[in-house]
């Protein structure tokens, strides 16, 4: 239906305007640009889109929430009433206030609007309680790491700028440029502040796209290795165990038919009776009365 056609295409719109990429339109590329978020109906940030212009900032990530569009409140809006704030020219900046990870803290943001953010050196930019910008993280592989930049490095100069005293926002757009452009940094290092010049070449962020699908591929074959480690760990338990039942079970049986052979051998037990004194005598004094006896018929017939 044309309503259904119409939730379609404006679905369309708004994940090309939050995503950054420049998708299709009806065919068509949008003529304008977003800053590579991906929002919910709260404002949240679920999405930071690798290589767009907000993760270029350093700033934005999963969990924040957008209250403010160059100065005007958005709070209570839906993402498709801030969508006319959101676009604009391509490389034109966008001043945004974000309440990080949904709590209380108000961060504002400058971001370049465009399909892929400008160059970078990949490093992560933070205040430190001497309201100095410190090094916060370096992106694996990127220029900064690269070149000897350090987590905990205090940035004093960009191009020879000081910017000691700046607000990330403002340092932001100084570490941005064309990729393969050359970018010149003082930092001081360590308790003993020492200073450092290093001297970097900005690129451009790769996308992130194929490799957090490597890596979830990843994780997912290695989820099932461990599964089919610990399933195979189990079934050698199982295995042992039933070894070692069926291994006294014929312990056992061993013992019993030892037991019934050994009572199939014992010799018999004959009783014997052995005759009392009493019965000695009686036996012995009956065995003479007859002998008399026979003496006696013995004498008689001679006498005939």
């Amino acid at each position: 239906s044309s309503g259904s056609h119409l939730r379609h295409d404006k679905e369309s719109k708004m994940a090309d305007i939050f995503g950054g990429l420049g998708g299709i339109l009806g065919g068509q590329a949008p003529p304008q640009s977003g800053i590579g978020l991906k929002l919910n109906s709260k404002l949240q940030v679920t999405e930071v889109v690798a290589g767009g212009p907000s993760q270029a900032t350093g700033i934005i990530e999963v969990g924040d929430v957008l209250i403010t569009v160059d100065g005007e409140s958005v709070i209570g809006k839906k993402p498709a009433e801030i969508t006319p704030l959101i676009l604009g020219p391509e490389g034109s900046t966008l001043d945004i206030v974000i309440r990080k990870g949904g709590g209380s803290e108000k961060v504002p943001v400058k971001v370049f609007r465009g399909k892929q953010a400008g160059a970078g050196v990949g490093m992560k930019l933070q205040r430190n309680e001497d309201g100095e910008l410190a090094v916060l993280g370096l992106m694996p592989g990127g220029p900064a790491e690269k070149g000897g930049v350090q987590e905990g490095d205090v940035v004093e100069k960009i191009n020879g700028k000081n910017v000691l005293g700046c607000l990330v926002r403002d340092a932001v757009p100084l570490v941005a440029g064309g990729a393969g452009t050359k970018l010149k940094l003082t930092v001081l290092r360590g308790k003993d502040r020492e200073r450092q010049e290093i001297a970097l070449t900005r690129e451009v962020p790769k996308s992130s796209v194929q490799d957090a699908l490597a890596g979830k591929k990843a994780a997912e074959e290695e989820a099932e290795r461990k599964k089919a480690e610990e399933d195979e760990e189990e079934r050698r338990k199982a295995e042992e165990a039933a070894r070692e039942a069926a291994e006294e079970r014929r312990k056992n049986v061993e013992e019993e038919e030892e037991e019934k052979h050994a009572l199939a051998v014992a010799p018999a037990v004959t009783s014997t009776v052995t005759p009392t004194a009493a019965e000695t005598r009686t036996s012995s004094s009956s065995g003479g009365k007859k002998k008399r006896k026979a003496k006696k018929k013995k004498k008689k017939r001679k006498a005939k």
